[in-house]
């Protein structure tokens, strides 16, 4: 049977991975292998070296999540799906992976549901994150479609990564992917969804405190902005970006 790779992006944020490290590793049973992809950091999580995977430098969160595609791309026969998680989260750990899964690999309906990203919902979400209302919770008991979803906890089906292989280098940064994502999967007819009944909370202010990260913002923001107005797709851009500021679930 096939499992989920779970990825934790690390750089330089130790005690946060290590914290949600540990409230992941005690349910990894059958279904779901735990590691965390680190980012070239200087200061690494507390936990047994072999569940480190190193990268020779900071490839940022874009070229990480690219990374971790790779990894995907070369254990096709172990993996059907990728959990890619920030450091800077907190789960309810027990079935957290298990439930998205359920979600994501449905063996009697996937041919016709056709869905290749679920997310779990944000039941604190920042500043920024008040502007994309489809990561919050809803209260829904059923699985919400939506049309992109913020990258803090992303899993998505073997299928897409296949298909798509590398998000562009010029998305390094990460700003942009989730809703290049969008587009790509309405092109592909794929579905996206959000479960309100699996909550992450997001400690993004602590993020920014540690890693100094609003120079960072910028030029990630500086850098989706140029990629798609090169690609003449700032309409799609804008029109995605106002769903997810004035979403309401069907």
């Amino acid at each position: 049977m096939k499992k989920t790779l779970v990825l934790i992006l690390n750089y330089n944020t130790p005690e946060l991975t290590t914290n949600l490290f540990n409230q992941l590793i005690s349910f990894e049973k059958d279904d779901y292998d735990l590691f965390v992809l680190d980012n070239g950091s200087t200061r690494f999580p507390n936990i047994d070296d072999s569940r480190i995977i190193k990268l020779d430098r900071n490839y940022f969160f874009g070229g990480g999540l690219n990374k971790a595609f790779s990894i995907m791309l070369n254990n096709e026969d172990k993996y059907d799906s990728l959990l890619f998680l920030n450091s800077d989260i907190i789960c309810h750990g027990y079935n957290f992976v298990r439930t998205l899964r359920q979600a994501l690999i449905n063996k009697e309906f996937s041919e016709y549901d056709n869905t290749r990203i679920v997310s779990p919902c944000i039941i604190q979400p920042e500043n920024q994150q008040n502007h994309w209302k489809q990561m919050h919770n809803w209260g829904s008991p059923i699985i919400r479609p939506v049309r992109w979803v913020d990258f803090q906890a992303p899993m998505f089906h073997q299928n897409f990564i296949q298909e798509v292989k590398q998000f562009p280098d010029e998305l390094n940064y990460g700003w942009g992917s989730d809703i290049l994502t969008g587009m790509i999967c309405e092109d592909l007819d794929y579905k996206i969804k959000v479960l309100d009944y699996v909550p992450i909370v997001h400690l993004n202010s602590k993020t920014i405190e540690i890693n100094k990260m609003n120079d960072y913002c910028q030029i990630a923001e500086r850098n989706m902005f140029k990629y798609f107005q090169d690609k003449d797709q700032m309409e799609k851009f804008n029109e995605l970006r106002y769903y997810g500021e004035n979403y309401i679930p069907v």
